[in-house]
This record gives C-alpha cells, sequence and structure tokens, in this order.
C-alpha cells in the first residue's frame, strides 16, 4: 500500500511541476512577443496567456505573408535582372556589329 500512495503522490507532485515549467515557458512566449507584460500582475498575464495561441497564429500568418511577398520579390528581382542583362547583351552585339562594319569599309 505505502508504494501506491507513493506512486499517487509523485504523479500529483510531477503533474504540478509539469504544469509550473509549462507556465513558464508559455510566459517566456508571451513575454518575447510583447516585453511590456514582463512586469504585470500575475491575474492579468494569466488572461494574456489565455490570448497566447490567438497571438502566434496571427505571428504565424504574418511570417507566411511575408515569406511569400519576399519570394515575389526574389522573382521580380530575377525578371529585372534577366531583362537588363539581355538589354546590356543587346546593345553590345550591336555596337559590335558598327565597329565590324565601320572596319570592313
Amino acid at each position: 500500500m505505502a508504494i501506491i500512495r507513493e506512486l499517487v503522490e509523485m504523479k500529483q507532485r510531477l503533474s504540478s511541476e509539469l504544469l509550473q515549467h509549462l507556465k513558464k515557458k508559455a510566459v517566456g512566449i508571451l513575454t518575447y512577443y510583447q516585453p511590456e507584460r514582463e512586469n504585470e500582475s500575475e491575474g492579468l498575464r494569466s488572461v494574456k496567456l489565455s490570448k497566447l495561441p490567438e497571438l502566434l497564429d496571427a505571428e504565424q500568418k504574418r511570417a507566411e505573408s511575408l515569406t511569400e511577398k519576399n519570394r515575389e520579390n526574389v522573382t521580380l528581382l530575377q525578371r529585372q535582372t534577366h531583362t537588363n542583362l539581355s538589354s546590356r547583351d543587346a546593345g553590345s552585339s550591336a555596337g559590335h556589329l558598327h565597329k565590324r562594319q565601320d572596319s570592313g569599309s
């Protein structure tokens, strides 16, 4: 019986420790995204923690949007570079043709 009682106590203690650890991690995440929240009261912080999933979802959507915008900008830059190089090469080739024609005459 003593072993069963010890197991029950250990399970309760571990549950409590795990909850404290997870709460500490959640507070760390909250203060990372909203540093001004670090010195708030425990009650207010608990309310803010309940909104943490929404905050993280919004941050993820923002990151995805910025990633997509970055891809678009890279594509645009590649097109512009290709166009500029093509224009320069075409102008350079035309210049060589004029020089050849002039020296041949």
